[in-house]
């Protein structure tokens, strides 16, 4: 049945034999909209198939599901993980295979990686595509680990590297907004994290959330031919949304869902939050600490506080470490653009107005007033008991002269 509606679906018009087949690979970053991206590419999937594009799946049972709905004409309603970040799900399988890291709970019922790539090479085999497009922001940590994972993908998926057009994409973030992000991703988490000036930025340095030229290095090397688009997550990028600019850049016009960008996935908690979620991950029991920031998460529009990107969480001394660290690995970026990569890469070492430890203040005042019914018993415990402390020395333009915290 599936061969059938195959041939249906395509037909040998859409194929042509003529050109090198192609494979896009989105390698990350995280955090630069890239849940968003591979959201919007699993329910376009069987769309984008009409027209030669497989994203494809990697459990039979979701293939199946979305065979179905193509066949049916209905529009993609709840998708689960295995299906919105498949890549994610292979690569995690892939990572796991070869240091022993388990797979995040969130993938629930995957196959081994050999029964995940034997299903992607028989979708390319019988669908007879002429683009491949894969996307994971996991894939990103393939080089740091070992670049023979990228070499390692591309057997799997039965790739000839030599005689396919491959593409590698990839959006970078200024590195302070970035290891804000990643710092609250991992408070997110449940992890319990040190704050960013104490320590976190020595633990980044040493891997791919700080060193992009160690992220980005081992792809260039294993797949020297392939055309590499670094893209800066500047403005352009937030404006037009990252699916439709990873679109734009590969050149194809990918079918179009009305509300594919205006759905924000895996949005971010308020900076006047984090630090609050961070200590309660110390001090609450694992169950609690998802239902704590969950709570924040919900309540942060509500409270009136200044915007979250005028909320400084480093420091002067910090921002200091970062710009002088991260200026080789920018020189290499700029190099390879001919052009700074990041225009307003000077901002590293500039505080932002308001300090953390202010912002904190103000929003447990207006917590424990007006939504100290959001949290569980264990929540508001933690929040009424909270008094939070400041994680750098004042020297930025507050007026506040309260010591640094311990």
């Amino acid at each position: 049945m599936l061969r059938s509606w195959l041939r249906t679906m395509i037909g040998k018009d859409k194929r042509n034999t003529a050109r090198p087949f192609r494979v896009v690979v989105f390698f990350g970053h995280h955090k630069v909209g890239s849940s968003a991206l591979q959201t919007h590419l699993a329910r376009i999937a069987p769309a984008a198939l009409r027209q030669g594009v497989l994203y494809p799946a990697v459990t039979a049972q979701d293939l199946k599901l979305l065979v179905k709905q193509t066949e049916s004409g209905a529009q993609v309603q709840r998708l689960s993980r295995n299906v919105t970040e498949a890549h994610n799900a292979l690569a995690f399988s892939m990572l796991g295979d070869r240091t022993g890291a388990p797979i995040p709970a969130i993938h629930q019922g995957l196959p081994p990686t050999e029964e995940m790539f034997a299903l992607i090479r028989r979708q390319i085999r019988e669908f007879a595509p002429h683009t491949l497009v894969l996307a994971s922001e996991v894939f990103a940590n393939f080089a740091a680990v070992t670049p023979e994972l990228i070499d390692e993908l591309f057997r799997g998926l039965g790739i000839d590297k030599d005689s396919s057009q491959i593409e590698l994409f990839a959006y970078l973030r200024r590195v302070d907004d970035y290891l804000a992000s990643w710092h609250a991703q991992r408070v997110r988490f449940g992890e319990r994290v040190r704050a960013l000036p104490q320590g976190a930025l020595g633990h980044y340095r040493k891997g791919i959330h700080f060193d992009y030229r160690l992220m980005v290095e081992g792809w260039m090397e294993q797949l020297p031919t392939a055309r590499l688009v670094l893209q800066p997550y500047d403005q352009t990028v937030r404006d037009a949304g990252s699916s439709q600019f990873f679109s734009d850049l590969m050149g194809i016009d990918l079918p179009k869902l009305a509300d594919a960008d205006k759905q924000r996935v895996n949005v971010g908690l308020h900076r006047g939050l984090l630090d609050i979620a961070r200590h309660a991950n110390f001090e609450l029991e694992p169950a609690e600490r998802g239902k704590m920031f969950n709570a924040l998460l919900r309540i942060g529009p509500d409270l009136d506080l200044p915007p979250g990107r005028n909320v400084e969480l480093f420091g002067p001394r910090a921002r200091a470490e970062l710009a002088e660290h991260f200026a080789p690995i920018h020189g290499w970026l700029s190099d390879m653009r001919g052009q700074p990569f990041f225009e307003d890469i000077g901002q590293i070492g500039t505080c932002a107005p308001i300090d953390e430890f202010d912002v904190n203040q103000e929003a447990l005042a207006q917590i424990r007033e007006r939504h100290i019914g959001a949290f569980t018993s264990a929540g508001s415990s933690f929040i009424r008991a909270f008094e939070p402390a400041r994680n750098f020395p004042n020297e930025t333009p507050t007026g506040s002269k309260s010591g640094q915290k311990p």
